[in-house]
């Protein structure tokens, strides 16, 4: 259901944009994160991938989506499980979360060809492990 609604969102909102913020390089590996991505690409949605490393410092929230403009989600996670969500209309949270996606995108890489990005994403990456 939850791949299915994004794909869904992705063809009604002409700019959405999401980012898989990755762990491990190896996590693009596992079948289920690659057909995630394959799913939303293939949906129009803007995908871009970025190593978690590389923002984890920058920013307080990884996991977090801005609807509209107007709504602030944030998830989070303990042990690879959700232990909160918490949702704000606040203008002070949304332009906090704006600052956040900022920095994100300018640490990730857009995926325009999914198989020759992704494959780029891996081999660049790979080398820093």
């Amino acid at each position: 259901f939850y791949f299915q609604f994004f794909i869904r969102i992705g063809i009604r909102i002409k700019n959405f944009v999401r980012v898989f913020v990755v762990d491990k390089i190896t996590d693009l590996n596992k079948s289920l994160l690659k057909k995630q991505i394959q799913l939303d690409f293939e949906a129009g949605i803007k995908v871009y991938l970025c190593m978690a490393e590389a923002i984890r410092d920058k920013i307080p929230e990884l996991d977090f989506g801005i609807w509209d403009g107007d709504y602030l989600c944030i998830v989070r996670l303990n042990r690879k499980k959700y232990v909160e969500v918490k949702l704000s209309s606040r203008k002070k949270d949304i332009k906090e979360a704006e600052e956040w996606e900022k920095v994100i995108l300018s640490k990730a890489v857009s995926i325009k060809d999914l198989d020759k990005d992704i494959s780029l994403f891996i081999v660049k990456y790979s080398n820093k492990i």
